[in-house]
C-alpha cells in the first residue's frame, strides 16, 4: 500500500564526485551525489546544507563575511571572498535589470566543438612561460593575445595547465 503512494522515480544516480570544503581552520573532503533527469537529461548535484554550489568555503564563513560578523579565518580567505562579493553584485544587478531570467545560465555557443589546444599552441605557451617566468598567469594570457598566439574565441582557461608550469 505504501509503495503505491510514492511518486515515480524521475532521476537516476549519475555519479559521485569528491569535493574539498574549507571551514577556515580545516579542510573537509565530502562526497557529492549527482543525479540525471530521465526526461530531460539534465544533471543536478545534491549538496549538504553547509555547502554552496561552486564555493570552496563553508556557508557559515561566507555568511560571516557577507554580514560583517567577526571570524578569525576571514582574513586568510579575503581574496576569494572578494570574488564572491563581486559575483553576487553582478547577479543582483542582472536580476534588478531583467528579473530571474537574467540568472539562468546560457547555453555555451561552442557546445559540441572541441576546445582542446593543438600541440603547436601548447608549445608556444610553454616557450612564453619559460621566457617570462616572473609574469602572472593573467599577464601571460594578455601577452598571448598581444602576440596573436591566442585568438578571440580561444578561452584562456584552456591554457592554465600550460601557463602554470614552472619555468
Amino acid at each position: 500500500m505504501l509503495s503505491s503512494l510514492r511518486s515515480p522515480r524521475v532521476s537516476d544516480l549519475f555519479g559521485v564526485y569528491e569535493r574539498y570544503l574549507s571551514s577556515g581552520s580545516a579542510s573537509l573532503q565530502i562526497k557529492i551525489l549527482r543525479f540525471c533527469c530521465k526526461q530531460t537529461g539534465a544533471t543536478v548535484s545534491l549538496l549538504p546544507d553547509f555547502a554552496q554550489p561552486y564555493r570552496l568555503l563553508e556557508s557559515e564563513l561566507i555568511e560571516d563575511d557577507f554580514f560583517g560578523r567577526p571570524n578569525r579565518f576571514l582574513q586568510s580567505w579575503s581574496d576569494l571572498l572578494k570574488s564572491y562579493h563581486k559575483r553576487f553584485e553582478r547577479w543582483y544587478r542582472a536580476h534588478k535589470q531583467a528579473g530571474f531570467k537574467a540568472l539562468v545560465p546560457k547555453k555555451r555557443e561552442d557546445r559540441g566543438q572541441s576546445r582542446a589546444l593543438d600541440e603547436e599552441l601548447k608549445e608556444q605557451i610553454v616557450v612564453l612561460r619559460k621566457e617570462h617566468p616572473q609574469l602572472t598567469v593573467k599577464s601571460l594570457i594578455a601577452e598571448l593575445y598581444r602576440r596573436d598566439i591566442l585568438t578571440p574565441g580561444t578561452h584562456p582557461s584552456e591554457c592554465f595547465e600550460h601557463l602554470s608550469l614552472p619555468a
